[in-house]
């Protein structure tokens, strides 16, 4: 769903994007493939899911990235960007959805930042800022990492 509407831009808008960039959306156009003309149908029932689940568990703690921070490069061959994006699975499930979520920094962990997101169920934007203020208030504000 996602990669038809960055495909449809792509191909519709006379875009000076550096190399770099245009290699990287190239990847993940071929790591997405081709549009499944079902995927409405299948967001319709997986945000069905959610909902049924989050009435037992409003707010869901995940990973914004599963795991540790790439280097600048490897996303610019398809299998770094495959890797890239199953690495990001939980926050590109969550914006496809379109369900409220907050990243919060809960800390430095050698030099690198370790972030988490909180989920809500739809129209609950309140409910993610009320407990991302909270862990915030209870984990201190984390400043930005010196970018070296």
């Amino acid at each position: 769903m996602i990669a038809s509407d960055t495909r449809g831009a792509l191909q519709s808008l006379p875009l000076a994007l550096p190399a770099d960039t245009m290699q990287y959306l190239s990847s993940l156009l071929e790591v997405a493939g081709e549009p499944d003309p079902q995927c409405l149908i299948t967001r319709s029932s997986l945000l069905r899911a959610w909902g049924e689940f989050q009435e037992q568990h409003p707010l869901i703690l995940a990973p914004i990235y599963t795991d540790i921070p790439f280097k600048p490069g490897p996303d610019l061959t398809v299998a770094g960007v495959a890797e890239q994006v199953r690495g990001m699975r939980m926050a590109i499930a969550v914006n496809a959805l379109g369900l409220p979520a907050v990243a919060v920094p809960v800390g430095v962990e050698d030099g690198l930042p370790q972030v988490i997101q909180v989920i809500g169920p739809r129209y609950r934007e309140d409910l993610c800022l009320d407990a991302s203020a909270a862990l915030e208030e209870r984990l201190g504000a984390i400043t930005p990492i010196d970018p070296r």
